[in-house]
């Protein structure tokens, strides 16, 4: 008998070798014009593996952010209403097991494993014989879910676009039965492109001939390409104007598929989702993964709110390379008495060197020198950071 642990360290190890593949990164902003052949090769390996979600219900969400809240509230209302719901949502905070969810469990370790033990000679089928390509590892990780949800039996499937929506692997073939959009911003633009509009269209392809779409997007010329494309596949599209977009769009999604507004109520208490501003064991610690302006903004005004709480407010900061660091920040400063920046250690990004990060923000602000701190190792920053204000 295999060791579970062992065997699920193995499999995810195995599954992480994909991100080094050339060529199997779906979108590298290099050749757009081969994003069609990405979502043909994700439909043909869903294909060899028989489409195992092809009768569960489905419901797509995308958008620059809010896109993983928005998704968790609907699982959890749906799961508080009695239905079998899961959820595939990316990235994962602190274990890959939390990217599969049903009900209120993520999946097993040793179940993953299995999953991926079951998946290796149809990707080695699809690398050797499908016209496209090998899956990459972000379809993989759907593949993952797809079966894992139907071995669950779910009633309702909530799948989150990891990047983008046209051409992202979540958007081949389902039973869809409502196509969600948070709001549209400017981030992966390397990818998506510079402009609202074009980003918008990449948002939303993820809308399906006569399947009813919510959106709360804001900006005009959004709008209007989320009501062309829409119009074009006489999908009926609902407008929700909101204050508390994440689960206002949830509840409208909900309340569409017939969900008691009881239940609405209860599954959105309910709801978890790691670091979205997520308290520590009842601690003034929170952590949070807001990753461009338009969540740093959110972030603030959630802060903002309570921050006659805190006497010193500090803020630890890092960011992948390919991040507006510095708008984040000047977003961020004005509510920090302390900045502590330091760098994430996931090899598989590149991250802002902190040093360099805290001198940008010095030229640009007005913060004292003594204010902020930078520190290579991220345990080190948390450590000063209890020091000061006295915790353990």
């Amino acid at each position: 008998m295999k060791d579970s642990f062992s065997h699920y360290r193995q499999a995810v190890k195995y599954l992480d070798g994909f991100a080094n593949l050339p060529g199997a990164y779906p979108h590298d902003g290099k050749q757009p014009s081969r994003y069609i052949e990405y979502l043909k090769r994700t439909q043909y390996f869903f294909d060899l593996i028989g489409n195992p979600h092809k009768s569960i219900k489905a419901i797509h969400v995308a958008g620059t952010s809010g896109k993983g809240s928005t998704s968790a509230n609907i699982q959890s209302i749906l799961t508080t209403a009695g239905f079998t719901a899961g959820l595939f949502t990316t990235p994962y905070a602190t274990s890959f097991t939390e990217e599969f969810k049903v009900g209120d469990q993520y999946i097993a370790p040793n179940e993953l494993a299995d999953i991926i033990d079951y998946l290796k000679p149809f990707v080695d089928e699809a690398y050797a014989k499908s016209p496209y390509g090998g899956p990459s590892h972000f379809e993989i990780k759907t593949a993952i879910a797809l079966i894992y949800f139907a071995r669950q039996k779910c009633d309702y499937i909530v799948l989150e676009v990891g990047l983008g929506g046209e051409f992202d692997a979540t958007n081949a073939k389902t039973n869809k039965v409502a196509s969600v959009i948070t709001n549209v911003g400017l981030d992966h633009t390397d990818i998506l492109g510079n402009k609202l509009e074009i980003i918008a269209r990449a948002k939303a392809g993820i809308i399906k001939p006569k399947v009813p779409v919510f959106t709360t997007a804001k900006d005009s010329k959004v709008l209007e390409v989320i009501y062309k494309i829409a119009n074009k596949n006489k999908a009926p599209l609902t407008v929700v104007n909101s204050t508390n977009p994440n689960q206002d769009l949830a509840s409208a999604v909900c309340a569409h598929l017939g969900i008691d507004k009881k239940d609405i109520q209860r599954g959105l208490k309910n709801m978890f989702i790691p670091a979205r501003f997520e308290r520590i064991l009842k601690t003034d610690i929170i952590i949070d993964g807001a990753h461009n302006p338009d969540k740093i903004k959110y972030l603030v005004e959630k802060i903002k709110k309570e921050k006659e709480k805190y006497n010193h407010l500090t803020l630890i900061f890092g960011a992948a390379q390919d991040k507006p660091a510095i708008k984040m920040l000047e977003l961020l400063h004005p509510i920090a008495d302390e900045i502590l920046f330091t760098k994430f250690s996931n090899p598989f990004r590149k991250a802002w060197n902190p040093h360099e990060l805290m001198k940008k923000l010095h030229k640009k602000v007005n913060r004292k020198k003594n204010q902020d701190a930078a520190f290579l190792d991220p345990i080190d920053a948390l450590y000063d950071s209890f020091l000061y204000h006295q915790v353990g």
